[in-house]
């Protein structure tokens, strides 16, 4: 899996999935995510037109040309937008200040709607794994 940031101003989807292919890429994920900011910098970002906006249309631009798209969310509404961009299988982001149980009820509300729901892993957030296909471990 490429983990890409997928607000690179620079970043040109149809040479980016020929760079990704020649590699032998066939999956990514949007990480870093613009969503692991704090809210003022995630406005500027967005103010720019380098928010999770951008990250969507590159995650959803790479699902159209083949790849397996591995969505993070740190949020329902960025669920919400890779869900309506046809990512169905995501990565839950306990976020810059975990709540175990607003997670807890973001994974229930997720799970029906997604072919597979990974968790990122974070070593103080108790989680139920159960609930997941998978888990992500930082670094």
């Amino acid at each position: 899996i490429a983990a890409l940031f997928g607000a690179d101003p620079f970043q040109r989807p149809a040479d980016l999935a020929e760079r990704l292919r020649g590699l032998g890429v066939t999956q990514v994920a949007n990480l870093p995510s613009v969503q692991l900011h704090d809210a003022d910098f995630g406005r500027t970002l967005d103010a720019a037109g380098h928010g999770l906006a951008a990250e969507v249309r590159l995650m959803a631009a790479l699902a159209a040309a083949g790849f397996a798209v591995l969505g993070v969310v740190a949020s329902a509404a960025a669920a919400e937008a890779l869900l309506a961009a046809g990512i169905d299988r995501l990565v839950l982001h306990p976020g810059l200040r975990p709540d175990a149980p607003a997670l807890a009820a973001l994974a229930a509300a997720l799970r029906p709607r997604c072919a597979e729901l990974w968790l990122y892993r974070m070593p103080d957030v108790p989680t139920d794994p159960a609930r997941f296909d998978g888990e992500v471990l930082p670094p």
